[in-house]
C-alpha cells in the first residue's frame, strides 16, 4: 500500500542550523569541521549529532540529554600519530595501527554541557568520513569514546539530508500522514513522550529522528509493546505530493549510516 500526501513543498527546520564562521584554522588544521551524526545507542542518547565550526560546538541531544551549543578552545593538536595522545584512555580501546589526526578542546561554560568539560577529535588519515569522539569530565577523564560519520556524505537526489530531531518540526501535512493526533497503534507522539502498548489512551508510536531535504524523507518510528521495534519508512516527492516508496521494521534502532547505505 502507498500513502500519498498532496504538498507544496517540504518546509521543516532542521536542529542543525548554519552558524557563521568569523575566523577560520589555517588550512589542515580543520579537518574536524562540519556535521557529524553519532552511531550506537550511547552516543546518540547522550550528544546525537554533532557540528561543529571555528567559534562554537554544537549538539542536538535526546530525550536523556538536552541539546547543546557551546564555544571552545583547542589545547591541542597531534598530524599523523599513531597513538591518541589522551590521558587515562585504555589503550586496548583505540585502533592504533593507522595514523590519525587529533585535536583537543575545551568547552565553554553552559549548563547544557551535562558534565562534558573536554573533548577529542580524531580522523584516521585518508578517511574524512569519519571522525572518534572521546568526552571528558571535568577531571579530564574519558568519559567514553564513539564513532561519528560526516553527515555531508550522506546524499539523496543528489543533495544533502538534513536531520529533524522534532516530530514538530516536520511539515503538518506530514504529522498527520504519520499519525498526529490519533490514539492507539495509529497514533503517534514526539520522541521525547511516553508509548504504553497496554493503554488504549496513549499513542503505540514515537517518532525517533527523520533525514530529508527537498526531494526525500526518512522517518524511523518506534513503536512500543512486549517487543520494541522501529519503523523505517522512505517517502520520495513527486510533482505536488509524497509517496511511500518502502516501510520496514528493525529490531534495533536504526543508524543514519545503515537507513542511508546505498541511497544516492
Amino acid at each position: 500500500m502507498q500513502y500519498r500526501l498532496a504538498i507544496k513543498g517540504l518546509a521543516f527546520t532542521s536542529l542543525l542550523v548554519a552558524q557563521p564562521c568569523l575566523s577560520a584554522p589555517d588550512a589542515g588544521d580543520k579537518f574536524y569541521f562540519g556535521r557529524w551524526s553519532v552511531g550506537g545507542e550511547a552516543g546518540i542518547s547522550i550528544v546525537g549529532d554533532v557540528k561543529i565550526s571555528a567559534n562554537h560546538i554544537e549538539w542536538t541531544g535526546s530525550r536523556s540529554s538536552p541539546p547543546c551549543k557551546t564555544t571552545y578552545t583547542v589545547l591541542d593538536q597531534t598530524f599523523g600519530t599513531t597513538n591518541y595522545p589522551d590521558e587515562g584512555w585504555p589503550r586496548s580501546a583505540i585502533e592504533n595501527r593507522v595514523p590519525y589526526d587529533s585535536v583537543k578542546v575545551r568547552l565553554g561554560e553552559a549548563a547544557c554541557r551535562q558534565g562534558i568539560a573536554y573533548m577529542r577529535f580524531a580522523m584516521r588519515r585518508h578517511d574524512p568520513s569519519h571522525l572518534d569522539l572521546v568526552p571528558y569530565d571535568s577531571s579530564n577523564k574519558p568519559s567514553g569514546w564513539f564513532g561519528m560519520y560526516h553527515l555531508d556524505q550522506y546524499v539523496c537526489a543528489g543533495r544533502p539530508v538534513e536531520i529533524v530531531n522534532s516530530l514538530h518540526r516536520l511539515p503538518e501535512e506530514v504529522q498527520v500522514l504519520l499519525g498526529v493526533g490519533r490514539t492507539g497503534s495509529d497514533g503517534i507522539v514526539d520522541n521525547d513522550a511516553e508509548i504504553n502498548a497496554l493503554d488504549p489512551n496513549l499513542p503505540l508510536r514515537r517518532f525517533n529522528w527523520a533525514a530529508a531535504n527537498s526531494d526525500c524523507l526518512f522517518a524511523i518510528i518506534e513503536r512500543g509493546g512486549s517487543h520494541n521495534r522501529y519503523e523505517v519508512n522512505d517517502f520520495r516527492h513527486a510533482p505536488q505530493e509524497w509517496i511511500l516508496v518502502s516501510h520496514g521494521y528493525s529490531s534495533t534502532p536504526p543508524t543514519l549510516d545503515a537507513v542511508m547505505n546505498g541511497v544516492k
